[in-house]
């Protein structure tokens, strides 16, 4: 049983854990301003060691445990562009949300969208908040925390900066690819691959990534991507990216007018071919 012990004008619980060592410790946390706060923490812990729960060091703040849940659960598996959103989210943890993991509930959590979101854009809080909730859905299956105080929390943002998408109609984009057509120069690549983009539907990163060995009679094959931070190929975003597009002759003509680069079609603008490719 967890001990509450009264320490001048607060109170303090001690909890003895299993640790790897095989060996009982002892954990404490003091501060509480009430003996209810200190019975509540006291029964937390003691739920974590009967179901099998992860127990904190007393104290370990959020952003700490947010960061440390990326490099376990997600680091291997996003790419250096996906992981800075992560460290972004984690910045702005410690900036708004840098208490205990213990002490954060549903109200705390909306304090911090308040601070956080109030002068964002829709898209950068919605993401940061999925990227919040995994963690939390992850923390509680893992016994850390036991209400998801993400869930029922609305999202707050600033209208004023989110932005609407206003896509081109056929009429735009006929004129769009008809102007980048007759302004091309073959020593500026940019308009050849905003016209991969609009032919392919591609990412930029894919098509930074093209080879001319991914080119075969009228198709182009997308599989792989290119990173900006490591100057180097990296896998497509998942499985289902990998590709072959059927695409019109005029692209490919137009691509070939670039065949004095000899490997990547899209090097002599933004990198050098690596070594060994």
């Amino acid at each position: 049983m967890a001990q509450i012990i009264k320490k001048g004008p607060s109170w303090m619980v001690r909890v003895s854990i299993m640790g790897d060592d095989g060996k009982q410790h002892k954990k404490s946390k003091a501060g509480f301003k009430t003996k209810a706060a200190a019975k509540a923490y006291a029964a937390k812990m003691e739920f974590q060691k009967t179901t099998g729960g992860v127990a904190l060091v007393s104290g370990t703040l959020f952003p700490d445990y947010f960061k440390d849940w990326f490099n376990l659960y997600k680091r291997s598996n996003v790419t250096e562009r996906t992981a800075l959103t992560y460290h972004q989210v984690y910045n702005a943890l410690k900036q708004y949300l840098n208490v205990p993991v213990e002490d954060i509930d549903r109200r705390r959590y909306r304090q911090f969208m308040v601070d956080f979101g109030s002068n964002r854009a829709k898209s950068t809080v919605s993401k940061f908040n999925s990227l919040i909730h995994a963690c939390v859905k992850d923390a509680m299956y893992d016994g850390v925390v036991h209400k998801d105080f993400v869930a029922s929390t609305d999202l707050v943002f600033d209208k004023s900066k989110t932005r609407e998408v206003d896509y081109l109609s056929i009429d735009e984009i006929k004129k769009l690819v008809s102007h980048l057509v007759k302004t091309r120069n073959v020593h500026f690549t940019l308009k050849y691959m905003i016209l991969t983009a609009i032919y392919t539907g591609a990412r930029l990163g894919e098509i930074q990534a093209l080879m001319w060995s991914d080119i075969k009679g009228d198709t182009i094959s997308i599989n792989k991507s290119w990173n900006e931070t490591t100057q180097d190929f990296q896998p497509t975003k998942n499985e289902s990216s990998i590709r072959t597009i059927n695409v019109d002759d005029q692209l490919i003509a137009l691509l070939k007018e670039l065949n004095f680069n000899k490997k990547q079609i899209f090097v002599s603008q933004y990198h050098t071919v690596p070594t060994g490719v």
